[in-house]
């Protein structure tokens, strides 16, 4: 659900304020963050954002976002993994006097989840982060962590270097091979250079770990800022987990000496964007020689796409709605929707006036609602067509009713839908002491056979008194 045109509008508003506003986003997001030549020895994991127009509580704010049904139970443990290989574990982290939200429960990280790797797929040629699913669920881990709130806030920089400490110590694996995307649900930090922490990784081999996190109270990378198309927490989340796998490494060709990229289109960029739609705009090394190839032992290709064959008069939209980045959600001509691997999609065919679904021998139900898995890529027509809308009424109910060929008996207003373009035949017959008195504005015959085109027709029929 998006969050309210107030609460999008104040972020909006807030980002174009200046571009001294803008330029410390690009830090988780731009991402100018701590460098080794400032901060001796080497920095602690960490991507200061600019909030300072906001006046932040230590308290969480209260959860406005979306949320589903679907999560798993709780878990302090890492649960077998349903692959093999590198992937990507989320957690949801509390400080030791954190409010419980149990956003790891009821559905609102796991959704996240899904929709920080859609944005990311759409900055990878489609290819997404590997996720640790258990049952084919997301299997999103459990912290309390030992140090109250404001303990941890007062450590700074290093607040990322203490959880990815805890971690380990509470049995969560120190392999590189599983990047532990922390969601910190606590107040949050303010850094050295005196700006509020909204994400923080390791930078292997120099900053140990395998650690990504993001502080989800911090007003830009809120989660009840990330239920549009864009949001601060995506780009956050795809750079600082980037970091966490060791990139922008010494030996890329654009290593700019502070882990970042010295390509200002890249979503690894180490200064300020100017402007929200460049932001907006970064891509996943756009050079294909920086990190692409070392990423891609990480990443899937995970998606699935629907080629769908439209024909004039009508649209078709999906539920739940495909990857906004790499497909529209509802089209009028032909296109192509992306949706997750073996996510379960229902399509709605919706005719315009004067158009119906076409029997298409099962393809599509009459209604126009089709459910589909995505099991593989698939292709699937639908075609509308025109029809006549005919409006038969007879004049004095109980004088007499209208036969409509292959259609039915009319005895006062009835509506019918044919196919436009074809022979039509209404007969007329006059109740018992009544006869036949003709049709408003054509011809007397009880016998009326006609080719009706698209759009709406009426024919009405009279019967009088027989005196005779």
């Amino acid at each position: 659900m998006r969050p309210s045109a107030e609460v999008r509008n104040k972020n909006e508003r807030f980002w174009h304020k200046s571009a001294k506003a803008l330029a410390p986003v690009m830090g988780a997001l731009a991402l100018a963050g701590a460098s080794p030549e400032k901060h001796n020895p080497a920095p602690p994991a960490v991507e200061p954002l600019a909030g300072l127009d906001y006046e932040i509580n230590s308290a969480p704010t209260q959860f406005v976002g979306f949320k589903t049904e679907t999560a798993l139970e709780r878990s302090s443990v890492d649960r077998p993994d349903d692959q093999s290989g590198p992937q990507i574990k989320v957690i949801y982290a509390l400080p030791k006097d954190g409010i419980d939200r149990e956003l790891d429960t009821n559905g609102t990280i796991e959704e996240l989840a899904w929709r920080v790797r859609d944005y990311q797929a759409s900055k990878a040629e489609g290819l997404s982060m590997r996720m640790d699913t258990y049952q084919n669920q997301l299997d999103t881990g459990f912290i309390r962590l030992s140090k109250s709130g404001s303990e941890l806030a007062a450590q700074q920089n290093y607040i990322a270097n203490t959880i990815n400490e805890e971690l380990h110590k509470n049995g969560y694996t120190d392999s590189a091979d599983k990047i532990h995307w922390v969601l910190y649900d606590g107040p949050p930090s303010t850094s050295v250079d005196g700006l509020l922490l909204c994400g923080a990784a390791s930078r292997p081999p120099t900053v140990p770990g395998n650690v990504a996190m993001i502080n989800i109270n911090h007003p830009a990378c809120s989660v009840s800022e990330a239920g549009g198309p864009f949001s601060w927490l995506y780009l956050a989340s795809t750079h600082e987990i980037k970091h966490a796998m060791g990139h922008v490494s010494d030996s890329s060709p654009r290593y700019d000496g502070t882990y970042h990229s010295t390509d200002p289109t890249d979503i690894m960029y180490g200064k300020a964007q100017s402007t929200l739609a460049a932001a907006k705009a970064l891509l996943f090394d756009p050079g294909r020689d920086d990190y692409w190839n070392d990423s891609m032992r990480r990443y899937d290709d995970y998606h699935n796409e629907l080629s769908l064959a439209i024909s004039d008069g009508g649209s078709v939209s999906a539920k739940p709605t495909p990857n906004p980045y790499l497909s529209e959600s509802s089209c009028e001509d032909d296109c192509t929707m992306v949706f997750r691997d073996d996510e379960k999609v229902s399509l709605q065919a919706s005719p315009e006036r004067f158009w119906r679904l076409q029997d298409q021998a099962g393809n599509w139900p009459r209604q126009g609602e089709l459910s589909v898995e995505m099991d593989t890529d698939k292709k699937i027509s639908v075609v509308f067509e025109p029809i006549a809308e005919l409006r038969v009424r007879v004049r004095k109910p109980g004088h007499g009713t209208v036969r409509v060929i292959g259609q039915g008996v009319c005895r006062t207003v009835c509506n019918y839908e044919l196919l436009a373009g074809k022979r039509a035949t209404l007969i007329a017959k006059a109740a018992k002491g009544f006869r036949f008195g003709g049709w408003a504005g054509s011809p007397a015959k009880s016998r009326y056979t006609s080719v009706f085109s698209q759009g709406a027709h009426s024919k009405t029929a009279v019967f009088v008194k027989d005196t005779n």
